[in-house]
Formats: C-alpha cells, structure tokens, sequence
C-alpha cells in the first residue's frame, strides 16, 4: 500500500477512539434552588390540604373568601416553587 492510505487509515483510527471516548458532562444543579423549590411546592401542597379541611369543619355558610384566598396562596406557592426546581435545575 502506499503511505497515502496508511495515513489515511490512521486517521480513520483516531477519530473513531476520539468518539469513542467522549465524555457526557451531568447537567450541573444548584441544590439550595432545587431544595427551596421542593419546599414551596411542599406547602402549597399542605395549604391546599388545610383549606379543605377548615372548610370542611367550619359551620359558617360563607366559605367562599376563604376558599378564594386559600386557593389564591396554594396557586402562588405552586407557581414558585415550580419555577424554583426549575432555575435549580439548570445552574448558570
């Protein structure tokens, strides 16, 4: 053979061990983010849970402000958490 296709085949080998051997970097995560989000959204998760039941036990027949503001303060802590876990996950 000549020193062409020996060289050419050389080369052939090193790009195949260079893909071979490439390395996958782990997508990098601010842990205080993610935590804090999971928190939050942990709340959310109990403040619905409170609501329901202090109307469910509470006698009054107007309910309906409480249910509002309860559902208003879960929806916020939902919403904050879940941008939280999300800023967490990708770390800038």
């Amino acid at each position: 053979m000549s020193t062409r296709r020996e060289r050419a085949k050389a080369q052939n080998r090193q790009a195949e061990n260079q893909l071979a051997t490439a390395v996958v970097k782990p997508k990098e995560k601010n842990e205080f983010l993610f935590e804090l989000g999971k928190y939050s959204y942990d709340l959310s998760k109990l403040t619905f849970g409170g609501v329901v039941l202090v109307n469910a036990f509470h006698l009054s027949e107007d309910n309906t402000t409480d249910l509002i503001a309860g559902a208003l303060v879960m929806a916020g802590l939902l919403v904050l958490g879940m941008i939280l876990i999300k800023r967490g996950l990708h770390k800038r």
